[in-house]
């Protein structure tokens, strides 16, 4: 008996043993457990700052494709102002050359007209009638004032002559050799 108490007690022992060191090793497993799930927790916490990084990143991005959006329709409306724009001042000089061309057309007409006025003699005298001045009733032109040129002259003489009626009207202008 005593060998079996004694063997027993070593068992116990030995079991006792085992089940400290069992116990020792619950403990590491769930102290390695609990560094695993503090491990996970970190982890789960860098994922989610991770997303929301990622979240506003792509927040921005949506932001920077709508400023280049912005930019590039700005950019366009720019574009067809500034061609708008070129258009115009291509208008406006076709424009000003044309009046270059007609103010010049009218100083070469006018020119021509001034050297065909030089071949006339302008010395008539122009009769408006009013109360004060009596004028014929035939309206005839002889009963006017004749403009008597040299003898030599190789231009024509203008005699004006007025409608002869209390309005002022356009006078009417005659050309005649007196030569």
């Amino acid at each position: 008996m005593r060998e079996q108490t004694e063997t027993t007690a070593d068992d116990i022992r030995r079991t006792r043993e085992r089940v400290v060191d069992g116990s020792e090793t619950v403990t590491e497993a769930m102290d390695a457990i609990e560094t695993i799930v503090d491990d996970v927790e970190q982890t789960s916490e860098a994922v989610q700052e991770i997303r929301a990084a990622t979240e506003r990143q792509a927040e921005t991005a949506t932001e920077v494709v709508g400023v280049v959006a912005d930019v590039s329709e700005i950019s366009d409306r720019t574009s067809s102002a500034a061609e708008d724009a070129a258009a115009t001042a291509q208008q406006q000089t076709a424009s000003l050359v044309a009046v270059s061309d007609s103010v010049d057309s009218l100083a070469d007409r006018a020119d021509e007209l001034q050297q065909a006025l030089d071949r006339f003699d302008v010395t008539g005298s122009v009769v408006v009638a009013d109360e004060s001045s009596p004028v014929p009733a035939d309206n005839d032109p002889s009963a006017l004032p004749a403009h008597t040129g040299s003898e030599n002259s190789s231009t024509d003489a203008v005699s004006v002559q007025s409608d002869g009626g209390d309005n002022l009207n356009r006078p009417s202008w005659r050309v005649s050799d007196d030569e």
